[in-house]
């Protein structure tokens, strides 16, 4: 029987070493699409893909047609065969193949045409006389449990007809944003240029002029930006730009549109640093009450206090203890400033020690604080970033980044109850742990965090109801502008390449 490629031989080396380097990328990759937990590597998923619908060409079996061809197609001197440490190997039809995997799987080849048609083209020839029955020309790859899709994002790719098949609605909607909305949305001139486009070229054609443009929005628009406003993304997209690649612009467009409303409503809350830098993250510790009656200071529940650990640097929070305010202050150490041992926290084997006193406060205590609403939180560290130059900068919280959180917290309230804002989510959380899957969702049931919405603090509910609403103004704005991006509903079942490139 026929074997196919995967069957006999795979570069399980080189594929690893670039499944590996997929981890790094952060420009043009699925995972910053979404942080997806048992994603597969792309780089994996391309070879296995090839690897098993190619029969292995030095099968006895194989035609010698498809031998020939693998030696025409893969002909070029960079796939002759060689070992890791560049010492030659038989030249064979196999060995061209698994030479060719090598690059096929490299990051930087993944829409090389170079390397993507030879592969297209050895797939489809084999499918041909592998099923010479089949329907069509390309081969039907399913994937059943296809999760965030990399597997049949690489069979389209290969020039597949891939189906995806998933019930977590949540992959499902990567899946829509990966391997349907670019094979339908993104093709060169498949949709007209849009008005909100044309508007966006005429005013930054009148900005350039250094003019103010038209409002985007009319008087009657009900959505986020109060009437008279200009609300403009911050971007330049020509109208060959957009008609190259509709999807892309808009996705551009739309993204940077609502960046810019969010940016309008909650920026006040997120003010740069002196020095010009930009906030990126707040870090805070959940805080509770030293059990001892002589001391009940304010204990911060730390794991570890390092901030940056890397080859050159190393940055860590100081516990400086204020004995009067019966409060852990912090400041921020690096390199050699470092004293004392920063992988020791305050929390250790589900146990808090107490930086004053030393009293051990074990795991019951520390669990039913928190169920009884009487555990806190405690702002350490602001860390920024500036432009034009690297690294994150790091600076302990003072009373300013206190206030600033005071006040959204004020403000969320007052527009949830007019309506401003949708309605924070808060279903309840199971409390049962059916598999250790769920481990760490159970985790923060045990403190009593039994709802959606306690697992965010204020701030981070405001910016994410505001970034919901503007999303949803901003469909309503294209339903509206436009009635020729509306989508009547997709199926991800049975999705087809559409395109060769």
């Amino acid at each position: 029987m026929l074997k196919r490629l995967i069957e006999v031989a795979l570069p399980l080396k080189e594929v690893s070493e670039q499944s590996a380097r997929e981890k790094s990328i952060r420009h043009g990759h699925i995972s910053t699409l979404h942080i997806w937990w048992a994603r597969r590597p792309l780089a994996a998923c391309r070879a296995v893909v090839f690897a098993a619908l190619i029969p292995d060409p030095d099968d006895p079996e194989c035609p010698e047609s498809f031998r020939k061809l693998v030696t025409e197609t893969l002909g070029r001197s960079e796939f002759t065969p060689k070992n890791g440490n560049g010492s030659p190997v038989p030249d064979t039809p196999r060995n061209r193949c698994l030479e060719f995997i090598k690059h096929l799987v490299k990051w930087e080849n993944s829409n090389n045409a170079e390397y993507i048609e030879p592969a297209r083209k050895l797939i489809a020839a084999a499918h041909k006389f592998l099923h010479p029955g089949a329907e069509g020309d390309a081969p039907k790859v399913l994937d059943p449990f296809a999760g965030g899709g990399a597997i049949p994002l690489e069979a389209l790719r290969l020039g597949c007809e891939a189906h995806a098949i998933e019930l977590n609605p949540v992959a499902h909607l990567i899946e829509l944003c990966t391997l349907v909305y670019p094979q339908r949305y993104g093709q060169p001139d498949s949709r007209p240029v849009p008005e909100y486009i044309r508007r966006l070229i005429a005013h930054n054609r009148i900005a350039k002029k250094g003019k103010r443009g038209t409002t985007l929005f009319k008087e009657d628009d009900e959505s986020v930006p109060v009437a008279g406003e200009d609300v403009y993304p911050d971007v330049q997209i020509t109208e060959p730009e957009y008609r190259k690649n509709p999807l892309a612009a808009d996705v551009k467009y739309w993204g940077q549109w609502v960046l810019k409303v969010a940016q309008r409503h909650i920026g006040a809350f997120y003010q740069d640093e002196q020095d010009g830098s930009v906030p990126v993250a707040y870090l805070w510790a959940r805080t509770v009450a030293c059990p001892n009656p002589a001391c009940r200071a304010t204990i911060p529940l730390l794991r570890q206090l390092w901030l940056c650990k890397k080859k050159g640097r190393n940055v860590a929070l100081k516990l400086c203890r204020d004995h009067q305010a019966r409060r852990v202050r912090f400041s921020v150490v690096e390199n050699r400033a470092i004293d004392f041992d920063p992988d020791l926290g305050t929390v250790r084997d589900g146990k808090a020690l107490c930086p004053f006193c030393e009293t051990v406060v074990d795991g019951d205590r520390l669990r039913t604080e928190s169920k009884a609403a009487r555990m806190g939180e405690q702002m350490t560290t602001v860390v920024s970033v500036k432009k034009g130059t690297k690294g994150k900068r790091y600076r302990p919280a003072n009373e300013r980044d206190e206030s600033l959180f005071a006040r959204c917290a004020e403000a969320l309230q007052d527009r949830l109850a007019d309506g401003k804002l949708p309605r924070i989510p808060d279903e309840p959380l199971p409390n049962d742990r059916p598999s250790p899957n769920s481990r760490g969702l159970s985790a923060v049931v045990r403190y009593g965090l039994d709802r959606f919405g306690r697992l965010f603090n204020a701030r981070q509910q405001m910016a994410l109801a505001t970034f919901a609403a503007a999303s949803k103004d901003a469909a309503k704005y294209v339903e509206r502008s436009d009635e020729r991006v509306r989508d009547g509903g997709v199926r991800i079942l049975g999705v087809r390449r559409q395109s060769s490139g």
